[in-house]
């Protein structure tokens, strides 16, 4: 039994078509008290702005969002595009990582994305495998390999400052709070093309 106040499970979130479709699904059809918990990639058009303002107005959650500082940012991406020609790791390792922070921050212990890449883009597994958002598979191919603290070691210009909101959280952490990361994918047909329609 759980308090007004407390939280059922976060959904990650960036605004565009998959965010609506997961959110409708979560909070409208399972009843579940979402809290929206976002990454800033710095790469904000009006139109996503919007968007992620009007998904947390059309189904009245709250929303949690982390912005680093753009200093820091800029130093990162000079790290990662001369280490592996990347400008977008820092997008991928903020949201990948600020979910988990939160959910471990605030005890919610069930994180909800969306399709896992690995099932839904390249085949490498069935939704039958029940797959869910590891540290490992985090590092291996969402980062390329790299966590923060590689990155910090090989740069002499970041600093301790820069990188340490991209920092995983804890195994103790994560297993004290019982944080599970799970695909809707593994559990609906999951078919992008006409998740929009609502």
């Amino acid at each position: 039994n759980r308090s007004e106040n407390n939280y059922d499970c976060i959904i990650p979130v960036s605004g565009g078509r998959d965010s609506y479709f997961i959110v409708h699904k979560i909070k409208n059809v399972y009843g579940l008290n979402t809290l929206l918990v976002t990454y800033n990639k710095h790469y904000n058009t009006a139109l996503g702005i919007r968007n992620l303002a009007n998904l947390m107005i059309m189904f009245d959650c709250d929303i949690m969002t982390l912005t680093v500082n753009p200093e820091s940012v800029k130093k990162i991406t000079r790290a990662t595009l001369r280490k592996f020609g990347s400008i977008y790791w820092h997008c991928i390792a903020g949201q990948t990582v600020y979910p988990v922070q939160i959910a471990v921050k605030l005890k919610i212990p069930l994180i909800i994305w969306g399709a896992h890449q690995g099932l839904d883009q390249v085949g490498m597994f069935s939704h039958l495998d029940e797959v869910e958002m590891t540290r490992k598979y985090r590092k291996e191919h969402d980062l390329m390999g790299f966590e923060a603290d590689d990155l910090l070691s090989d740069f002499n210009f970041l600093k301790e400052q820069d990188i340490w909101q991209y920092r995983y959280p804890s195994d103790y952490d994560i297993e004290s709070i019982g944080v599970r990361g799970i695909y809707l994918g593994n559990y609906i047909r999951w078919d992008p093309k006409t998740q929009h329609e609502l």
